[in-house]
């Protein structure tokens, strides 16, 4: 700094004022092209750093979009599952299925009271985004569509298991006193409850057919509820299908954005 001093000096003493106004020009646009370069090199840091932190979401999203999968798996199963028991229930009031023993139905009338299974959705890495405001770092605008659509859906598809299974609470009730208590554990010492997995055993008790079913035709529009649950169950088992599609394809998408990133 003394030597430009020096020089400044020495120029205005010489009455080199063009000179002068010269030099003094050169010397400001060289401060001003450091500054420039220092906040090049800032703005390419912070650059840097949002995109390793985005890189950190979307990996943390790939592991709970697998969760999710599996969950979506997991509930397609359940609807099926109950499907098949409100269709032997329903064929065996008809009279349309008339099996050897009436384990067949006992299984199926108590697994048709189970609620859904408590696999809630994952969504921890979703909210985080949007509560610190880093969904931002999202370059991909399309893919930050794609992530909010799914999350949105499955917000919806809670609601909506959430609403069937408080209004199937009534029925489930309704088939306490259907079968005795000995027998019902029996059942579910053989099966894992919301597993869907096991083999019939002959139970302890055995309710006499007819009986059994002059019990279930005096529970008032027993027919009409299980075609509900046959039709709400089916509309779930589509949604589960449908999420998991979207999970697939969200997942690739992810995949893609964070090769282009390395």
């Amino acid at each position: 700094m003394k030597f430009f001093r020096n020089i400044r000096q020495q120029m205005l003493g010489d009455q080199k004022i063009r000179k002068y106004f010269f030099y003094a020009f050169g010397e400001i646009l060289l401060v001003v092209i450091g500054i420039l370069i220092a906040l090049q090199i800032n703005n390419w840091s912070e650059y840097r750093k949002d995109r390793e932190t985005e890189a950190s979401y979307l990996e943390r999203l790939l592991i709970e979009l697998e969760t999710n999968k599996r969950i979506a798996i997991r509930q397609e199963d359940f609807a099926g599952f109950q499907i098949e028991n409100a269709k032997i229930i329903l064929d065996f009031l008809k009279e349309e299925y008339l099996p050897e023993n009436n384990e067949t139905i006992l299984y199926a009338l108590e697994h048709i009271r189970w609620a859904e299974p408590l696999n809630i959705f994952e969504s921890t890495i979703w909210k985080e985004l949007q509560s610190t405001g880093s969904l931002s770092l999202i370059e991909d605008q399309n893919l930050k569509t794609e992530v909010g659509k799914l999350y949105r859906d499955i917000t919806i598809y809670q609601g909506y298991t959430e609403e069937w299974n408080s209004y199937n609470l009534l029925f489930r009730n309704l088939l306490t006193d259907i079968i005795p208590a000995d027998t019902r554990l029996g059942i579910h010492q053989n099966l894992i409850v919301h597993a869907e997995s096991g083999n019939l055993i002959q139970l302890k008790s055995a309710i006499d057919p007819t009986l059994l079913k002059a019990r279930l035709n005096s529970i008032p529009a027993l027919s009409d509820h299980l075609a509900d649950v046959m039709i709400v169950r089916n509309s779930s088992k589509g949604r589960c299908v449908t999420m998991q599609k979207a999970v697939a394809n969200l997942t690739s998408s992810i995949k893609a954005q964070l090769n282009r990133s390395e």
